[in-house]
């Protein structure tokens, strides 16, 4: 070569880019979008985020039910308090009305029974007063037809009697049949005991209904 440097000689051949790898759905190793590795890790913090929230609620819960039982408790306690208050002071009432009793002359039935009655208020047992009231009814009005137990039973048929009429404008059907046969009888029965008490003496009344 003689002065200047010889070109090389140019390749005319064209250039052929291949992209088929970059776009292969079929790819194992395609990359990621920007968005995926993201998403992975919301997913990762999510559950410890949950975790930690579980973690957290429990105890406040714990707390909460701890709280609502002592509130609970001291209810319990103010409740039996109150009606250990008021057994008290129906009691001492009852203990005045019996001296009155006795000064003015009263029956000895009633009196009886409103010592049985203080005593139920003293020991918060309200089965021994029915208890007893039921057993002077039954034995004294029924069996020896006094008039003070022929009172008693009269006053707790007539209640009831009430009670059955009143039932009977919110019932209907079978029940409101039943309801009827059971008024006729509180009626009749009660009709029955007044007619004892007017003339103080004569035949001994039904049977307790």
């Amino acid at each position: 070569m003689s002065g200047a440097a010889q070109k090389a000689p140019m390749n005319n051949k064209p250039i052929i880019l291949d992209f088929n790898g970059l776009f292969d759905k079929t790819a194992t190793n395609a990359p990621k979008t920007p968005v995926e590795p993201r998403t992975e890790k919301r997913n990762i913090i999510r559950p410890l985020e949950e975790k930690a929230n579980t973690a957290a609620i429990q105890p406040a819960n714990g707390l909460l039910i701890k709280a609502q039982e002592q509130t609970a408790e001291k209810q319990r306690t103010i409740d039996i308090y109150k009606e250990y208050q008021s057994n008290t002071i129906k009691s001492s009432q009852l203990q005045a009305e019996i001296l009155k009793g006795l000064n003015a002359g009263e029956d000895i039935t009633t009196l009886f029974l409103k010592a049985a009655q203080a005593i139920s208020a003293m020991t918060n047992d309200s089965v021994f007063y029915n208890e007893i009231k039921e057993r002077v009814t039954a034995i004294y009005g029924a069996g020896l037809q006094e008039d003070i137990p022929l009172s008693i039973e009269l006053e707790q048929v007539e209640q009831r009697l009430m009670y059955l009429e009143e039932a009977a404008l919110w019932n209907e059907g079978g029940e409101l049949l039943r309801i009827q046969r059971a008024i006729e009888a509180h009626t009749e029965r009660a009709q029955r005991l007044r007619e004892l008490i007017k003339k103080g003496t004569g035949e001994a009344p039904d049977t307790l209904l």
